[in-house]
């Protein structure tokens, strides 16, 4: 288990891409491989992000809605409407496919 205190997801503290920027601006510099360790540590921030280097007028607020959220979210839910879709998607054995209304894709020779 966990030594941590519970967090109320109904009481998190506001954030902001100001305070990430902020994070970035201390975390990027680490002189030291020791610092860099510690200061990822402080910030909560694990690896360099994709979005360094992206036009700031082009991004949502951090960490309200990140591009790379964004991303995944789309990756996987693209993946997942297009198995459902076709009649493809991993289901159990008692599962008919057949009887699926959604899968209006199945025709092999379409795809």
């Amino acid at each position: 288990g966990s030594d941590h205190a519970d967090i109320s997801v109904f009481r998190l503290p506001p954030g902001g891409s100001q305070e990430y920027a902020d994070n970035l601006r201390h975390l990027v510099p680490s002189p030291s491989q020791r610092q860099l360790e510690m200061r990822r540590t402080e910030t909560s921030i694990t690896k360099p992000p994709l979005i360094l280097r992206l036009n700031p007028s082009r991004c949502l607020g951090v960490p309200n809605c990140t591009t790379t959220d964004i991303m995944h979210l789309a990756g996987n839910l693209s993946d997942l409407l297009i198995s459902l879709w076709r009649g493809t998607i991993d289901c159990a054995a008692t599962d008919d496919v057949t009887t699926w209304d959604w899968a209006v894709l199945h025709d092999a020779e379409a795809w």
